[in-house]
């Protein structure tokens, strides 16, 4: 019985060794050994990144690293837990600093990897020189050890932890004579730090004469959150724009939920208007009708998209979470990219709606009657390559002659090659009866509006394609829509939610596709003139 013991006690021993061996490699080798029940999901492009780095570093002292990670993409178990505890268990830091936005943000940090040591079996035991279980009593070199605080604690192998919020006093930080050796920012900032200019400012100066100093040469420094304001300290770090304050020396990097956006853009605002009840599928509104609709077009609402996490979050996950938390939520919250509201030329309260009174563009029409023109206008965006698909923007306009109102009947905005382009409008030709149609022309899509006429002259359908060559700046022509817009003369559905998107972010935005093809809709109406029974209107 005594051998069968010792036999046991020897392949546990010899389990041990092999399991610290294997996750002393890097701190993604210790979470896949340690850290399993945090780890369920397969790692993102983000987390191997991540772990690279921070790998790297550990040898490569002085390093400074800022990322700006999606909101629930699991920075803070990568950094706050899985390498910091790879760092002390393995003595690769002497005196480790961590920061958040507040103290007591940062003792749960603390609490976290507490739980760890105290609690986690494996732990306790391959690393029995370090970790204990509450109440056992072991000191460094046989003293008894220090209590234990909600903001520093002191491991049995030497290594302290101390946690702070942002914008407390640092002066002295020391561990014997050691400076911090590591410093870990996660979520260094909260709304109330990026609320004022003032405010951005004070933290921008703790942060560089104050927490920078309080290392050495040697001492690392990894700030990760989420960028909360264009103007905010994350915001400076990570983006690599000029006018944001360039910080030299910093190795950068920004994530994005969304890394790529579904080509059917207008299916999506489709799903969106069923979901929140403007729109109805098979007779239903709201989010049921709305899946049963996603359910019907997914492998095209899905086409060309490309997400993060997306054992995480996939992409109809979160295209729900921009529909419930808002668009301006979600561009800072998930994709790093808050808008500066005062360089936005188009604001939120600048808009009017006419689906105010009526649930289809048809019925307006209607209602409107012999006094509607209906134009559509085409910004085809091609690139270099018309083989591939890019976003092309569809934008169908109706004027009544009564009042000279304008109204957006319809905003197609979707990545596609030319041909499919083409098709979209002919089928959009069949609805509405385009008095007149523009195709923003260069020398490829002069060919285009040539390809458009003979293929709608086969399908049938009365079409008028004319190209249309624009000399002005294209910003200051976007612009010129304000007035229009601001008048309230421009009225918009709120179902065009990638129109009215790139509007709000205008000239911000990644995309102006939508934008331009409206513009040349309102300068082609602008242009022509027309007598109807002794009265003089705008031709449309």
């Amino acid at each position: 019985m005594q051998t069968v013991t010792q036999s046991q006690l020897a392949i546990t021993g010899a389990l041990s060794s092999h399991r610290r061996r294997i996750a002393a490699i890097s701190p993604k080798a210790f979470a896949q050994v340690y850290l399993a029940k945090h780890m369920r999901l397969k790692p993102s492009r983000m987390h191997e990144d991540l772990y690279g780095m921070l790998a790297g570093i550990s040898t490569e002292r002085g390093q400074r690293i800022a990322v700006a990670a999606p909101r629930g993409h699991a920075k803070s178990t990568v950094v706050s837990l899985a390498y910091i505890l790879w760092s002390i268990l393995y003595k690769h830091e002497q005196l480790v600093l961590i920061i958040s936005g507040t103290k007591e943000q940062a003792a749960l940090l603390l609490k976290n990897l507490k739980d760890e040591i105290q609690g986690n079996e494996l732990l306790l035991e391959d690393f029995p020189d370090v970790c204990s279980k509450p109440g056992e009593i072991a000191g460094v070199g046989g003293r008894m050890p220090k209590p234990w605080r909600d903001n520093c604690i002191l491991l049995r192998n030497g290594v302290m932890i101390r946690v702070l919020g942002s914008g407390q006093a640092l002066r002295g930080v020391r561990h014997g004579p050691y400076r911090p050796s590591l410093i870990i920012c996660d979520d260094l900032e909260n709304q109330e730090h990026c609320e004022s200019a003032e405010q951005r400012i004070k933290l921008r100066d703790w942060f560089e004469k104050t927490l920078l100093k309080a290392g050495d040469a040697r001492t690392n420094v990894v700030v990760v959150g989420t960028v909360l304001h264009y103007d905010s300290l994350l915001a400076n770090l990570t983006h690599e724009k000029l006018e944001r304050g360039k910080s030299v020396g910093w190795d950068r990097r920004l994530y994005r939920a969304v890394e790529v956006y579904s080509e059917r853009a207008d299916l999506w605002d489709q799903w969106e208007a069923i979901r929140v009840g403007e729109k109805e599928f098979n007779g239903e509104t709201g989010p049921i009708a709305a899946a049963a609709f996603y359910e019907t077009n997914k492998a095209l609402m899905l086409k060309g998209s490309q997400v993060l996490w997306p054992e995480q979050e996939d992409y109809l996950r979160l295209m729900q979470i921009r529909s419930d938390e808002g668009r301006l939520s979600f561009q800072s919250e998930k994709q790093n990219e808050p808008l500066d509201p005062e360089r936005c030329l188009f604001r939120e309260d600048s808009f009017h709606y006419w689906d105010n009174g009526f649930t289809e563009p048809m019925e307006m029409v209607r209602r409107i009657g012999q006094h509607c023109r209906i134009y559509g206008a085409c910004d085809p965006s091609l690139g270099k390559n018309p083989n591939r698909g890019d976003y092309s923007a569809i934008v169908t306009v109706a004027k009544n002659l009564n009042d000279d109102s304008l109204y957006v009947l319809h905003a197609d905005i979707a990545r596609r090659k030319p041909e499919e382009t083409i098709n979209r409008i002919v089928q959009l030709a069949k609805v509405f009866n385009y008095r007149d149609f523009v195709v923003e022309g260069n020398q490829f899509q002069t060919v285009m509006v040539e390809s458009l006429r003979q293929r709608a002259m086969a399908a049938g359908v009365s079409l008028h394609p004319r190209s249309m060559n624009s000399t002005a700046n294209k910003q200051a022509r976007i612009e010129g829509l304000e007035a229009y817009i601001s008048s309230g003369r421009l009225k918009f559905s709120r179902c065009q939610t990638m129109l009215l998107e790139q509007l709000r972010q205008f000239p911000l935005g990644a995309h102006d596709d939508g934008p331009d093809a409206l513009e040349m809709c309102i300068s082609w109406c602008a242009e022509r003139r027309v007598v109807t029974g002794g009265r003089t209107y705008g031709m449309w």
